[in-house]
């Protein structure tokens, strides 16, 4: 193998190898139960987190009338008092149920009202839960399942989520209540709330049964599943003076349904009491849940990650003839390497053994640079014993055949796991990493490290520095992306989504800094009316000496649906200027990019520029080249024929002139390569890397 520099990025925690870990306990109940009962709860019990119902839904202009409310085996339902007896009228007859707007709306047991999660979080866990419409074959409404009343349902959860507290990137799960296959107008339903749930900064989740759950995940990529699948685990017990709710040592332990594998969560048992012996006063019934995460609404921060089935995905060009991808698969980083042919030749790598468990949520980087013989690996991790939120950055490096290994390179600056890290070097022997740091400053830091002559464990780097927020500041999007590039030795510039302070819609903002460890003021680059979805990635490629192209999700103010835009810097005229910026939009009559699957893009030489983007509408893989010598973009091209559904883009390389190479997360979680063919200028069909497989 030729010596090279690459550098990748990890999420994770070391743990103790035994014993094995226990997924943890949550709950719900409909009522707020109180603040001092909760916060005793917290301490005199194992469970973490709790279920937060949101006031829902308020009725929408239009919304189909209600039909008459019966079981659904046909008997009519009834009110009940409080003690569980039919209401009955001054004639002493029962009084039909009517179905409720503001499901979960009571004023005196209000979640929403009582300031759950303000008074709550983050001592405790959350899950936040939005009641939507339901399939009219469920026992409860409303039943009006048409996109166009998921929209403004999707408005009301987001309004609702923001005033109580809850930040954006957050989860927030529609409660689809259903026990069965759901109906094409409930798939139609759900996928527009996703949708614009997410243009509102806010993650989609659902609580559903798992064969629900299975199809949704089909319409929307890497969404956050607590199913409903009831079994014998749940029950609450005294325990030396603590309340202990039994949890499984496996969430995919068969129930009254085949278990949906990569639910986060899963509801056991409804109705779960005790009965004497209580030590937490006024705890009530609650439905009995168990977990991989500690906090649903913020999955990445507390996550045991052995429990996930898979994790992000990165690569590398090793050299004219050599891949390699990374992927994080229960918590472990796998790695493989690949070279073309047919078929291609695929082998395993191992890196040394450093008892990194890896976050599975967190954007993984790589990067080759200069010749210096160096591999780097940036993880994010804790140390053994400590808080299973404590993510920090660590590297591994390698040069010819021999790994070294520095840990915690960002010192005692805390990081933001879910933004990921985006790496770059400006010099053959420079590596730079930047992040979000989550102590609430909404800061951008940059840590680097200049090489050894000799190699070494525990290389220094540089401590963090702050890369400066645009005047007035800025807020990144923690679900968005963030980019770094060199245009030419010396040079950096980083790109982020963010919105300036005060702001409703995000941009892309932009700092280039031509000294290592200095930076001016982040900036919008051309055109300032352009707004970015909070969910795009920002894929940046040089083509050659002082040429950057960048490209992101969004919309200029005429735009109806979310376009692939394509901001180009020149030494000549910058980003352009307001008669003329340096920024098209690509795929003109085409279905349009979609925004959670991230952008990738290659460049074969200064001419050349290939972009990938997954589709809105079918969710398969598609390609643009731009053309330097005509300086224009082409049709999108699906890539291959077999039509796999795609996830997220996660690489694209350029080995030389004539090689392209993809790889992507399908919607299955397993791994997928595509290579151009130069000859012909088709790409062969997506093949599976069997050995990143999910098991």
């Amino acid at each position: 193998m030729n010596p090279i520099t690459q550098l990748i990025d990890i999420i994770g925690p070391i743990k103790a190898a035994n014993p094995p870990p226990q997924p943890y306990a949550g709950m719900d109940a409909s009522g707020y139960p109180g603040t001092p009962v909760m916060t005793n709860a917290l301490a005199l019990s194992n469970i973490v987190w709790t279920g937060m119902y949101i006031d829902s839904p308020a009725a929408v202009p239009g919304e189909l009338a209600r039909p008459q409310f019966t079981r659904p085996d046909g008997s009519a339902s009834i009110e009940l008092n409080a003690n569980g007896e039919p209401k009955k009228d001054e004639n002493g007859n029962t009084i039909p149920r009517s179905i409720p707007y503001g499901h979960w709306g009571n004023a005196q047991t209000s979640w929403l009202k009582k300031d759950a999660w303000n008074q709550l979080y983050p001592a405790w866990g959350m899950l936040p839960i939005y009641w939507g419409q339901q399939d009219p074959r469920n026992a409860d409404g409303p039943f009006d399942p048409r996109a166009i009343i998921a929209v403004p349902n999707a408005d009301e959860a987001a309004t609702k989520a923001a005033a109580a507290g809850i930040p954006a990137g957050a989860v927030i799960y529609i409660d689809w209540e259903i026990g069965a296959n759901p109906s094409a107008a409930g798939v139609a339903y759900c996928t527009a709330w996703f949708q614009h749930l997410a243009e509102l900064g806010y993650r989609p989740g659902v609580y559903c049964h798992p064969p629900a759950s299975l199809a949704f995940r089909k319409q929307w990529p890497r969404l956050f599943v607590w199913n409903v699948n009831l079994a014998r685990f749940g029950t609450l017990s005294v325990d030396h003076g603590r309340l202990v709710l039994a949890v499984p040592m496996d969430l995919n332990v068969r129930g009254g349904e085949t278990p949906d594998p990569d639910c986060i969560a899963r509801q056991w048992k409804f109705g779960v009491e005790v009965h004497t012996g209580n030590p937490v006063a006024g705890f009530p019934g609650i439905d009995a849940n168990a977990s991989t995460v500690a906090d649903p609404a913020f999955p990445e921060r507390r996550v045991i990650p052995s429990l996930v089935r898979g994790g992000m995905l990165t690569g590398a060009i090793v050299d004219a003839s050599t891949l390699e991808f990374f992927a994080i698969r229960r918590g472990a980083l796998k790695a493989q390497m690949w070279a073309p042919g047919t078929p291609p030749t695929i082998t395993a790598a191992t890196l040394p053994a450093e008892g990194l468990s890896c976050n599975p949520w967190s954007v993984n980087a790589a990067l080759q640079r200069g010749t210096s013989g160096d591999l780097a690996l940036i993880a994010r991790s804790d140390t053994l014993d400590a808080a299973d939120n404590s993510w920090n950055l660590h590297a591994y490096r390698r040069r010819g055949t021999t790994w070294t290994f520095d840990s915690a390179i960002n010192g005692a600056t805390p990081l933001e796991p879910l933004l990921g890290v985006s790496l770059v070097s400006r010099a053959a022997d420079t590596t730079e990493a930047f992040f979000l740091t989550n102590d609430g400053s909404n800061q951008i830091f940059v840590v680097s490290c200049i090489d050894a002559p000799a190699q070494a464990d525990s290389q220094t780097w540089a401590a963090p520095v702050v890369v400066n927020a645009a005047t007035g500041g800025m807020q990144p999007s923690v679900v968005g992306g963030i980019a770094s590039v060199s245009r030419g030795p010396g040079t950096t510039d980083v790109f982020v989504v963010a919105k300036a302070t005060g702001a409703t819609t995000w941009q892309l903002f932009w700092n280039s800094s031509s000294t290592l460890g200095t930076w001016p003021l982040f900036s919008v680059p051309g055109d300032p009316t352009v707004t970015l979805h909070p969910f795009s990635n920002i894929a940046a490629v040089s083509r050659g000496s002082q040429l950057v192209d960048v490209f992101a999700i969004g919309k200029r103010p005429a735009d109806t649906n979310w376009t692939l835009y394509n901001w180009s810097w020149n030494a000549t005229n910058s980003w352009g200027d307001s008669g003329s910026y340096n920024l098209q939009g690509l795929g003109a009559g085409w279905q349009g990019p979609h925004p959670v699957s991230k952008v990738e893009v290659a460049s074969r030489s200064a001419q050349s520029i290939d972009v990938f983007v997954v589709g809105a509408t079918d969710g398969l893989l598609y390609t643009a080249t731009w053309n330097g010598a005509a300086s224009t973009w082409g049709a999108f091209q699906l890539v291959g024929t077999n039509k796999v559904t795609v996830g997220s883009v996660d690489g694209a390389f350029c080995r030389d002139a004539n090689s392209v190479e993809v790889i992507v997360t399908g919607r299955d979680g397993n791994v997928y390569v595509s290579s151009l063919d130069s000859a012909s200028g088709t790409y062969s069909d997506l093949a599976a890397i069997a050995a990143f497989n999910l098991t």
